[in-house]
């Protein structure tokens, strides 16, 4: 995809080339890319930050099938977050500034939704953190390490703020929810959670505070009703279950 997306790139069209020399090097007053893959597209153009795809038309995008290809990619992107706008050839080299006119307000007025919630463009995010015990901590670095990846990639703007929950909850203050992890969580938009648990607890059956007590706690106050749990499978795992292969291969579905 990404040599496709450089060879692109070496070959632009005539219209390709009039419209990047009003984009490139952020002469509107943001950065745009172009010849840029996001999933299973090349996009002509794209303003990351402001999740705004730029496609320039030649005449054969309005024959049957291309056209409904056209259509089909622009719902995908629409669907992944991201404003879709096209121009034909012709618009961009007969009247170029109405076609950087129409860049400019559709920046400033977003159509599309971004999963995130409202416009399209780049969201502040507040995160609580809740790395929890056990191997909860190392799962979480690298859940940070990822969400901080997508959230530049898409131009979002991130903060965490950590708080205490478990069994090291338990050590600190006495509660494996505490007020306090409540609050973080009351004043983030998500909730990061790992894990809770310690044998400490799992072997003293006459333990009167438990770390899981913290997760039960967090639901009930945060309002929580389902969980979600993806079930998939891994071929060159199937021998690790003691059920037969036959049973698990290509297992895909979602337990509510």
């Amino acid at each position: 995809m990404k040599e496709l997306a450089k060879q692109n790139r070496s070959h632009p069209t005539e219209a390709e080339k009039i419209l990047w020399q009003h984009l490139r090097g952020g002469q509107l007053g943001f950065r745009f890319r172009r010849q840029h893959p996001i999933g299973n597209f090349i996009v002509d153009f794209v303003c990351l930050k402001h999740a705004l795809v730029i496609e320039v038309d030649g005449g054969y995008h309005f024959e049957g099938e291309v056209q409904d290809d056209d259509q089909e990619r622009t719902s995908v992107l629409n669907d992944m977050g991201f404003q879709v706008i096209r121009f034909k050839n012709e618009e961009i080299i007969a009247d170029i500034d109405n076609v950087i006119k129409t860049i400019n307000n559709s920046i400033m007025k977003p159509t599309t939704s971004s999963p995130l919630g409202g416009d399209t463009r780049g969201v502040s995010l507040k995160i609580a953190v809740l790395a929890g015990d056990g191997i909860g901590p190392e799962i979480m670095e690298q859940g940070v390490n990822v969400m901080s990846a997508v959230c530049k990639k898409f131009g979002h703007e991130v903060s965490y703020k950590e708080a205490l929950c478990g069994a090291h909850a338990i050590d600190a203050v006495g509660d494996p929810y505490p007020e306090a992890t409540h609050d973080v969580c009351m004043h983030a938009d998500a909730v990061l959670f790992a894990a809770v648990g310690d044998l400490r607890f799992d072997n003293n059956p006459t333990a009167k505070v438990r770390p899981e007590q913290g997760l039960l706690a967090m639901r009930k106050k945060l309002g929580l009703f389902a969980n979600v749990r993806p079930v998939a499978t891994f071929d060159c795992l199937l021998h690790k279950s003691p059920l037969k292969d036959e049973l698990l291969k290509g297992a895909d579905f979602v337990v509510i």
